[in-house]
C-alpha cells in the first residue's frame, strides 16, 4: 500500500472535513468562540480576495496583451510612461501648452507593504508638510493643512503589493491651479475689452498676449513642482542616505537599481 504524501495545510483540511463529519455536538463556550472564529477567517478571506481583485500579475498581464494582439515590447513601453513623471498622459490642447490636471509617477520599492507605507506617510507628512485626509484600502488622500495659493494641488499614493516588493504609486491633482489659469484668462480678457479706441485695441492686445503668457508660465511651474515633489518622495524611498535630489525620475530609478 502506497503512502500518501500529503503537505501540512492539506493534512489539516483532511483533518478540519473529518472533524465536522464526526462532531455530534459542541459546548456552548467552544461554540461561541468557534463561530467568532469563523466570523474573522471569513472577514479575512474577504479582504485578501479584494486586494487580490486590486492587482494583476505582470506575466497575466503580458498574456493578455499577447492574446489581443498586443507586442511585448509595446507593453513595456506603456508601462514605462505610467511611471514617468515626464510623461504626460492623454493631455488635450490646453493641457500641453500648460500641465496635464494629473501629473503621475511610481516605482518598486523593496520591503514589506506596511513598512514602505509607513516610510512614505513619514516622508509625506515631515518633509513635504503634507496631511493625510482619508484612506481607501491601500489608496491615500493627502493635501496641504492649508489651501496653498501658489500649489493647489491634492496628492493621492497607493502602496500595494506582495511579499518584499511594493509599488508605490503618486499622483497630483493639478486641477484646482487649473480653475485658477482659467479664472485669469477670464479676467484678461474682460480687461482687454474696455480699449474701444483703435490704440487701445493695440494696448489691448498688448496686455492680454503678456497676460496669457505670464499666466501660462505660472501654471507650467506648478507642472514642474508637481514633477519634482513626486521625484523627491519616490526618490526619498531609497533610504539609501544620499543627500542627492533626483531630478528626473529615471534618476530615482537607476538609484534604486543600485541599493
Amino acid at each position: 500500500m502506497t503512502q500518501e504524501i500529503l503537505t501540512r495545510k492539506e493534512r489539516e483540511q483532511r483533518a478540519s472535513n473529518e472533524l465536522a463529519e464526526q462532531l455530534d455536538a459542541l459546548s456552548r463556550p467552544m461554540a461561541e468562540r468557534a463561530l467568532g472564529r469563523a466570523i474573522e477567517l471569513d472577514s479575512e478571506a474577504r479582504a485578501a480576495a479584494e486586494a487580490a481583485a486590486d492587482t494583476i500579475d505582470y506575466d497575466m498581464l503580458r498574456d493578455v496583451a499577447l492574446e489581443v494582439g498586443i507586442s511585448e515590447e509595446s507593453l513595456k513601453k506603456a508601462l514605462l510612461e505610467e511611471f514617468n513623471t515626464e510623461k504626460d498622459h492623454g493631455a488635450r490642447p490646453v493641457e500641453r501648452a500648460t500641465v496635464p490636471d494629473t501629473v503621475r509617477g511610481g516605482v518598486i520599492v523593496s520591503g514589506l507593504v506596511e513598512e514602505v507605507a509607513q516610510r512614505l506617510s513619514d516622508y509625506l507628512e515631515k518633509v513635504e508638510g503634507l496631511e493625510e485626509k482619508g484612506r481607501s484600502g491601500p489608496r491615500a488622500h493627502w493635501a496641504p493643512p492649508k489651501p496653498r495659493q501658489a500649489f493647489p494641488a491634492q496628492t493621492w499614493t497607493v502602496t500595494q503589493g506582495r511579499n518584499d516588493r511594493q509599488l508605490v504609486e503618486i499622483d497630483i491633482d493639478t486641477g484646482g491651479a487649473r480653475k485658477t489659469f482659467w479664472r485669469w484668462v477670464l479676467a484678461i480678457i474682460v480687461l482687454s475689452t474696455l480699449f474701444g479706441s483703435p490704440l487701445g485695441g493695440f494696448v489691448a492686445l498688448g496686455i492680454f498676449v503678456a497676460g496669457v503668457a505670464t499666466v501660462v508660465g505660472w501654471i507650467k511651474r506648478i507642472g514642474r513642482k508637481a514633477r519634482r515633489s513626486i521625484n523627491r518622495t519616490l526618490g526619498a524611498l531609497a533610504d539609501d542616505g544620499s543627500t542627492e535630489v533626483s531630478r528626473t525620475w529615471l534618476d530615482v530609478w537607476e538609484r534604486l537599481q543600485q541599493r
